[in-house]
């Protein structure tokens, strides 16, 4: 089971560090495509898999479906262990879009979860 706190941790970090990044460049953290911001979040998180995981051996995807049911669709952060289980499933909104995110809480309630 991921330690949730330090993912917690590690994506306000990374969101953070992005804001100040941007914010030179641009009109900061929303002006980021979304999936950018799921692959760095995603490699921070591959980065300290020992910590958070418990093991190195942990396989990242942007974009997976877990499982494939009329109900589910691609989930933007999956982390699984080394027999393919998922571990860790995360959605991302960068955009402020009412409706959306209830679609993506009912899509991962469809998931069906495993002691792992």
């Amino acid at each position: 089971m991921p330690d949730l706190d330090k993912v917690y941790d590690l994506i306000s970090k990374v969101a953070l560090r992005e804001e100040l990044e941007l914010r030179s460049v641009s009109s900061g953290i929303f002006s980021i495509q979304e999936l950018a911001f799921v692959y760095i979040v995603g490699k921070e998180i591959a980065l300290k898999a020992i910590d958070i995981f418990g093991t190195k051996d942990i396989c990242w995807y942007t974009e997976k479906q877990i499982e494939k049911t009329p109900k589910t669709t691609r989930t933007d952060l999956v982390f699984e262990d080394n027999e393919g289980s998922p571990v860790l499933a995360i959605e991302f909104k960068t955009r402020k879009e009412e409706g959306v995110c209830l679609n993506d809480i009912k899509k991962l309630k469809e998931i069906e979860v495993r002691p792992y």
